[in-house]
């Protein structure tokens, strides 16, 4: 029986109260040495760009994904790829080599949506350790100059904003959701305090919050990355997790987890997961849904890029969430001196097992420079949009057969969620008919999302595959009162079908939207009965049992009055067995011959071929129950000569030697034979003689 089940889930109705904005503000990507992702297409394609770089940048686009403008801090390119109206001479991320910046400042290009004006942006520029200075500069960007290509403001350009700042930077939303915070460490190596810098209407606070690290948090690589629950990771001596408090800038409650250093560091999309990249050690994933037992993630943590290959060095890179939800890495191969650089993805990277793809874009494009080194893959542009409710979805939903269904909450990645029946997560099982609504609250923003649920339950149970016998018919029954309407496949519409010939018989009842199918196979019983022994001869001292088999059940009656699949025969004569089944009685039968089977062999010493019919021939006698397989009678002379053979104990010698009579006197012979019944070679010798 095969079932099969439509529609499990149908929509019936989904009406979008209010459009989420689309918030694809990130999906171009300008980084390294002219390198360009756009993920506005699927899959996201490689492109040409103007931007050169060793490591930070910033894309950013509108919330449709068209593209603004890219920077790297020092220069900005508009969307048409050229330099941006008022933008040369911007300071920040250099060294200057050949009169252009070299762009080497790790994470020193941060890009955040002006507080007061969403048309404007502020671009924060950090020198790098190169330079051997130490400050931050931040432009504003104008979207409405320049005919929508975007200029600096005059006035609003190379801003000093600290010379005691390294080229470790991030940005992290304020309390209010209307904020930001610039987070930079010091540039003191012995120290590296933590230095938020407030981002509000007002514009760029001069003064930081200053936060002071413990020893593990200090040293020359510190990459920093920042949940949207408050944590922040960065990599020191160890790996370092701290609590950022976006009301007040302070970083505090420190702790360490051992981990290879240097290295690069990235979240999952869901941030369920941390990635370290390491030169050696490659790439690891920690488990944060374990925090805040920082052993239990130490201990999680495990590799997920592939083995090394034979002959090449590999050096895992920077790493960036993309807006597919895809992890991608930066990575750098070396084989006999010749270096190329790809991005390998991760498939996955919320699960333990990511799914890599490696070598999925190469550097090595037309566009790109001979030299096409460089470290980083570009941060992301951070937009604050305010604390808004939005009603998003109401959902209709016809539940078809099943038991149970899950709601799942349109945010996916909440802070926090709540049901009206009760739970705190972000799916809710539900098992009656409702209205169920749920509350996504995010750190800025509150859906909501209402489900009418309605199940309509009904079983359908067609027997198991079934056999019928020739002439008989059976009923297929199919009847629920759940059900409104029956389809066999032959077009016959009621619930019970009547079969009188095998196939194969499939009913499909409806309740409206929902239906459900079962499959019978009927085939065709033709029982058969067969006795396994062939007509034989059987000795009486060695009587071997008659054996019948049959493909279907039932039982079994001899002729001779025994039950069973076996009888022993007892007489000479023909054998039947009957065998009854649910079609009837079936019937084969055999014939058995029985014989005594004791053999003895006599054999004269003396015989006389004188014609008179006495006495003529010289062979042995056989009792009647001697049958040979093999038997062979040879008789010499005193001189050794062969004078007579035969293989058949029926033929004897009749004196005769060459056509002539033979000389009377004595003779030798040897008689060879093996009992058919009993498998029983004998050989008999010894002396006869011929009287004439």
């Amino acid at each position: 029986m095969k079932r099969t089940l439509y529609f499990s889930l149908f929509i019936l109705l989904c009406i979008t109260a209010v459009r989420v904005c689309a918030q694809e503000e990130n999906n171009r990507w300008h980084f390294g040495q002219k390198q360009s992702i756009n993920f506005n297409v699927s899959p996201p394609v490689q492109e040409e760009s103007n931007i050169l770089t060793y490591e930070s940048s910033v894309s950013v686009s509108d919330a449709a994904g068209h593209l603004l403008f890219y920077t790297m801090g020092s220069r900005i390119w508009n969307r048409d790829g050229a330099p941006m109206a008022n933008s040369y001479g911007l300071q920040g991320n250099g060294p200057i080599v050949g009169g252009y910046p070299f762009g080497s400042s790790a994470y020193g290009t941060q890009v955040v949506r002006y507080p007061s004006n969403p048309n404007r942006y502020i671009i924060f520029s950090g020198d790098a350790l190169e330079d051997n200075s130490f400050r931050i500069y931040y432009s504003v960007v104008d979207m409405t100059l320049d005919n929508g290509r975007g200029a600096v403001v005059s006035g609003m350009k190379n801003q000093l904003l600290t010379d005691d700042a390294s080229e470790y930077m991030t940005i992290a939303k304020g309390a209010d959701c209307r904020s930001y915070w610039l987070i930079v460490r010091s540039r003191d190596v012995l120290l590296r305090n933590f230095l938020a810098f407030r981002i509000d209407a007002n514009g760029v606070s001069n003064t930081p919050t200053i936060s002071p690290a413990p020893p593990a948090a200090l040293g020359n690589s510190l990459p920093m990355v920042l949940a949207k629950d408050g944590q922040l990771y960065s990599l020191g001596q160890s790996l370092v997790i701290a609590h950022f408090n976006s009301l007040t800038g302070a970083v505090n409650d420190f702790r360490t987890i051992n981990a290879p250093t240097p290295g690069y560091l990235a979240l999952s999309p869901d941030q369920s997961k941390l990635y370290l990249s390491h030169a050696t050690a490659g790439i690891l994933q920690y488990d944060l849904d374990l925090m805040p037992d920082a052993n239990a993630v130490a201990n999680s943590v495990h590799a997920v890029s592939p083995a090394a290959q034979a002959g090449i060095t590999t050096q895992y890179l920077d790493m960036r969430s993309g807006p597919d939800r895809k992890l991608y890495i930066l990575k750098r191969n070396t084989a006999n001196n010749a270096v190329t650089q790809y991005i390998d993805r991760m498939n996955t990277p919320d699960q333990y097992t990511v799914g890599y793809n490696a070598n999925v874009f190469s550097m090595d494009m037309p566009w790109s420079p001979s030299v096409n080194i460089f470290w980083g893959l570009g941060e992301d542009v951070v937009i604050s949009t305010g604390k808004d409710t939005i009603m998003n979805s109401v959902k209709d939903t016809i539940v078809c057969l099943d038991h149970d269904l899950v709601l799942q909450a349109y945010d996916q990645y909440a802070g926090s969620y709540h049901w009206n029946t009760g739970g705190s997560g972000k799916q809710k099982t539900v098992y009656e008919d409702g209205t169920y609504w749920v509350y996504s609250t995010d750190d800025c923003r509150t859906l909501i999302d209402s489900f009418h649920v309605h199940f309509i339950r009904f079983d359908l149970s067609l027997p198991e595959d079934t056999t019928i016998c020739p002439g008989q018919s059976i009923i297929l029954d199919a009847s629920n009162p759940g059900i409104e309407e029956y389809v066999w496949n032959d077009g016959e519409q009621n619930s019970m079908k009547l079969v009188k010939e095998p196939g194969v018989y499939t009913v499909t009842a409806s309740n409206g939207i929902c239906s459900l199918s079962d499959t019978v196979n009927v085939t065709l019983l033709q029982p058969q009965v067969d006795i396994i022994n062939n007509d034989t001869s059987m000795c009486m001292s060695r009587v071997e049992p008659i054996t019948a088999v049959a493909n279907v059940p039932g039982a079994f009656t001899w002729s001779d009055g025994t039950y069973g699949s076996e009888t022993l025969p007892a007489y000479t004569g023909k054998y039947v067995v009957t065998h009854t089944n649910v079609c009837g009685d079936i019937k084969d039968s055999v014939y058995i011959t029985l014989n005594n089977c004791i053999c003895t062999v006599m054999v004269p010493n003396a015989f006389t071929p004188n014609g008179d019919g006495r006495n003529d021939m010289f062979y042995p006698a056989t009792a009647p129950g001697c049958n040979f397989m093999f038997y062979e009678m040879r008789i010499v002379n005193r001189y050794g000569q062969y004078v007579f053979y035969s293989n058949q104990e029926q033929l004897g010698w009749d004196g005769y030697y060459h056509n002539a009579p033979a000389p009377g006197g004595v003779y030798m012979y040897t008689i060879k034979y093996t009992d058919r019944y009993t498998h029983e070679y004998k050989e008999l010798k010894g002396e006869l003689v011929l009287m004439r």
